[in-house]
């Protein structure tokens, strides 16, 4: 078993089985396909490590993002995260982000216990805590 599935993976879950796959939140860059979609599946993987997922809504992002007159495509899926990240470093967990190379957000919650989490992979690919600056960046245009 990876540190990965350690982090994010319930001890039920892993005596079940679960694999990494199951427990990913893919959002396009532009945000959720529905309002609350990001907040319930934060909320869902805190209620997995047997927490209360208290403070974990994006509501308020979502009203403060219509107040705002430079909000651009994109910004909301940065402030949702910035907020949650938040929210969640008080519970112990954080956001981790799987970078797969594409503009699409691939999000797990990790419990954190603390610890600073570096050096993670999954499937080849970095794992990183949402806001931490990534190792490497590689910009690949394809332009027909």
């Amino acid at each position: 078993m990876t540190e990965l599935e350690e982090l994010v993976l319930s001890p039920g879950e892993r005596a079940q089985g679960a694999l990494v796959d199951g427990v990913i939140f893919s959002m396009d860059w532009t945000g959720e396909d529905h309002p609350g979609q990001l907040a319930a599946f934060v909320a869902g993987r805190v209620r997995a490590f047997e927490m209360e997922p208290t403070d974990v809504d994006t509501g308020v992002v979502h009203d403060a993002a219509e107040a705002d007159p430079t909000l651009r495509r994109g910004d909301v899926p940065i402030r949702q995260l910035d907020h949650l990240s938040g929210v969640l470093a008080r519970l112990g967990c954080a956001i981790v982000v799987w970078e797969t190379g594409n503009d699409t957000y691939e999000l797990l919650v990790a419990l954190t216990g603390g610890r600073e989490l570096t050096g993670l992979t999954y499937q080849d690919f970095p794992v990183r805590p949402w806001g931490s600056e990534p190792e490497e960046i590689l910009v690949s245009l394809d332009s027909p």
